[in-house]
């Protein structure tokens, strides 16, 4: 299994082709995972209409391009505390082989954005973590 985590940044297309790449290679189903951050003074329950509903489009447009591929793929939508205890949650639930995050490209510091939630599944991931950023840097 391979988690790829969408987050409605423009490198999501670059992390879906790539796990799309490595679930064909690999013979893995592909979940695709979008969490919703609830602050902690809301239950983590708490409706978030809009939010769920950005999650929806988002996770369909990145399930239309993994359709493309005929890849085996579920998505998931998941409200959280952080996103990155979320993941690595999933991921020794399911037993995942690989998570995939994208990474922003910054121009003011003309480097990739590696932000607090690559850094956590970094650094509690049980299974092969990959940072994907998109090839479109100026």
């Amino acid at each position: 299994m391979l988690i790829a985590l969408i987050q409605g940044f423009s490198s999501d297309t670059t992390v879906v082709k790539a796990a799309c790449n490595i679930s064909l290679q690999e013979k893995e189903k592909i979940t695709l995972l979008y969490v919703i951050e609830i602050e902690r003074n809301y239950p983590v329950d708490q409706d978030v209409g809009i939010e769920t509903d950005r999650a929806e489009e988002v996770l369909r447009n990145m399930e239309d391009l993994c359709k493309k591929q005929k890849v085996r793929l579920s998505g998931q939508i998941l409200q959280a505390r952080t996103k990155g205890a979320a993941v690595v949650s999933l991921a020794d639930e399911v037993k995942a082989s690989y998570i995939l995050v994208g990474a922003e490209y910054d121009p003011r510091t003309d480097v990739a954005n590696f932000g607090k939630t690559a850094r956590y599944i970094l650094n509690h991931a049980k299974c092969d973590f990959i940072v994907c950023q998109s090839s479109n840097v100026q």
